[in-house]
């Protein structure tokens, strides 16, 4: 259940970069996204959507013990892009 919640949060979080990048009230922070959103915001999205689920997918079909608190922490680091998004939006 973590993953799909990890899953909605990413969705969210791509969908409230693209209208923020779309609007001017942002720019891409991370680097390694810049390209992406330079490129074409619209398939940078999607691209990044249909990666982040095929890998929850396989990281959730493995029994690794480490992994848990791993994805814990991913969680987390996501919720706080969450208020990060909300500051910006208000």
């Amino acid at each position: 259940m973590i993953y799909v919640f990890i899953f909605i949060l990413t969705l969210f979080d791509c969908l409230l970069t693209l209208w923020g990048i779309s609007s001017g009230k942002i720019t891409e922070g991370n680097p390694l996204l810049v390209k992406l959103f330079s490129w074409d915001p619209f398939w940078g999205v999607t691209l990044i959507i249909i990666a982040v689920g095929l890998i929850l997918v396989f990281i959730s079909k493995q029994k690794i013990k480490w992994l848990q608190p791993v994805v814990m922490g991913l969680l987390w680091i996501k919720i706080f892009v969450m208020f990060l998004h909300i500051g910006w939006m208000t």
